[in-house]
Order: structure tokens, then C-alpha cells, then sequence
């Protein structure tokens, strides 16, 4: 803002306008790389930011996450925290059709039993990063799947070429294998 108000010269006016609607640049041959950008384009992921959290919080004080992080902790004990982070992420992109939501909702369930099981808040952000941001791209209706879908003009049928979004998971897997983790990790 500094910079923008002091070295480029901007009037307070303008400065305001660009914060809150983005910039739009002069010159036609720039516009199509630098417009945009500001708090309006940012406003829908700070909604459904906000609804995730609040969600999380709605379900904390009805009591439901209570029971529903104690039948996530018997199923992590059998299977292991890393499969059930992952049918978890899914489980909540398919009914709430919202990445952010998978993050919220594994944070809320899994922060405790992480704890419980000696592993640090850092083993857990890694797991999230490895599973929750990847995974939800698999639930063809969930925002993180069906918005790249249609800005390429292509179908849920593409998705077998997003290798990334699957590699990752599983060579985070095949990587805690060879560390001497077992399989319920």
C-alpha cells in the first residue's frame, strides 16, 4: 500500500478501488496478465472459508463431532490414521461437495488422536497437505474437481491423468513403509 501510495503515486481514491475491485491495467497488452486480484475476487473463499469453520463449530457444540471423532478413532485403530484421513477427506468432499470443508472437518477429528498417539502437529499438517488438499479432487461434484473440469471443457473422465493428485498420497504411503512405519499409520 506504501509503495503503491508513495513511489507509484496512486490517490487514495484509486488505491481504495484497487484494494477492494483489483487493478485493471492501462495498457490493453498487460490487462489480460495483470487485472484483477482484490478483496471482491477473494470474497467467495472467505465465505466458504467462514461456513467451514463455522460448520466445524456447529457440529462441536451439537455434540456431533464428539461421537463422530470416537467412531474415526476405533476405525484409525484398524485400518490406521492414514487410510482414515483419506476416507474421511473423501467422505466429507462428496456430502459437503468443498475441499475446505475436508480440511476443517480432518483437523477437527484427527488434531486429538494424533495427539493420543504421540505424533506431533507437524506429522499431521503433512498427512493433511498430502491427503486433504489432493484427495477432494477425486469427488467429481466437490468445487476442487468440477471447476477445472469445466474451465478445460472436459468430463470426470480426465481425472486418471491427474497424476499428481494421486501420486502424492501413495508415495507418501510407500515413503512411511520404508521408514518403518507400519500400514495403521
Amino acid at each position: 500500500i506504501l509503495v503503491t501510495r508513495y513511489c507509484q503515486g496512486m490517490s487514495w481514491p484509486d488505491l481504495i478501488r484497487t484494494l477492494v475491485l483489483g487493478y485493471n491495467c492501462p495498457n490493453p497488452a498487460l490487462a489480460d496478465i495483470l487485472n484483477g486480484g482484490g478483496i471482491k475476487s477473494m470474497w467467495d473463499s472467505c465465505v466458504i472459508i467462514t461456513l467451514a469453520c463455522g460448520t466445524s463449530g456447529i457440529f462441536n457444540q451439537a455434540g456431533m463431532m464428539t461421537q463422530l471423532r470416537a467412531w474415526v478413532s476405533r476405525a484409525a485403530e484398524k485400518i490406521g490414521t492414514f487410510p482414515m484421513m483419506i476416507l474421511t477427506s473423501l467422505c466429507a468432499s462428496a456430502v459437503f461437495c468443498n475441499q475446505v470443508i475436508a480440511i476443517v472437518m480432518c483437523t477437527a477429528l484427527f488434531s486429538e488422536i494424533f495427539q493420543a498417539l504421540g505424533r506431533t502437529k507437524e506429522e499431521l499438517a503433512l498427512d493433511m497437505e498430502n491427503i486433504c488438499i489432493t484427495v477432494p479432487a477425486f469427488v467429481p461434484w466437490s468445487i476442487i474437481c468440477a471447476v477445472p473440469l469445466r474451465l478445460l471443457d472436459t468430463d470426470y473422465r480426465s481425472m486418471g491423468y491427474a497424476v499428481f493428485l494421486y501420486a502424492v498420497p501413495i508415495v507418501n504411503w510407500i515413503i512411511r513403509a520404508k521408514k518403518g512405519y507400519t500400514a495403521k499409520v
